[in-house]
C-alpha cells in the first residue's frame, strides 16, 4: 500500500468518525428534547388506538423515505422484538401503477391527495413534497389522523 493510499485511507476513517460523532450528538440532543418524546409518544398513542379500534396503518413517503414506509409497514407485519400477532399496515408506496399513472397525468399534489384521504402516517425526511399543509387538508377531509415522522 503506497503512502497516498494510506492517507486516503486514514482521511476517510476521520470522516466515518465525524460521521459517527454527529450522529451521537443528534440522538443525545433527541433525548433531551421533550417536545419531540412527546410528540412520538402522541404517535405511538395514536397508531396503538388506531390497531385498537380495528383500523389499519397507513404509510407513506416519498425516495428512501417511500423505502422507510415499506420497512415500517414490515415490521408491523412481522414479529419485531417478540412473538405476537401481525399488526395491520400498509405501505402506500408500493403501488407502483397507481403512483406513477396518477404522478404523470396530473400534478404530483394530487398524487398526494388522492392516497391520503386513507393515509394515517407519512414518513419524510424532505421539505418539498407534499407539504405539511397538504396532508392536514387531507387528514381533515379523511376525518383520519395524519402523523408527520
Amino acid at each position: 500500500m503506497t503512502d497516498r493510499n494510506k492517507h486516503d485511507m486514514r482521511a476517510q476513517n476521520d470522516m466515518v468518525a465525524e460521521h459517527f460523532r454527529r450522529s451521537c450528538e443528534t440522538l443525545s440532543r433527541a433525548a433531551e428534547d421533550p417536545k419531540l418524546r412527546a410528540a412520538i409518544h402522541a404517535i405511538a398513542d395514536a397508531i396503538t388506538d388506531a390497531f385498537r379500534a380495528g383500523h389499519k396503518l397507513l404509510i407513506a413517503g416519498n425516495g428512501g423515505s417511500a423505502a422507510d414506509a415499506q420497512h415500517i409497514a414490515g415490521e408491523f407485519l412481522s414479529r419485531l422484538n417478540f412473538d405476537r400477532n401481525p399488526l395491520p399496515a400498509i405501505a402506500l408506496t408500493t403501488d407502483t401503477s397507481v403512483l406513477t399513472a396518477i404522478g404523470t397525468t396530473m400534478d404530483l399534489r394530487t398524487l398526494s391527495s388522492g392516497r391520503c384521504a386513507a393515509s394515517v402516517s407519512r414518513v419524510t425526511f424532505s421539505s418539498r413534497f407534499p407539504r405539511p399543509a397538504d396532508r392536514r387538508t387531507c387528514s381533515r377531509r379523511s376525518r383520519w389522523p395524519a402523523t408527520m415522522a
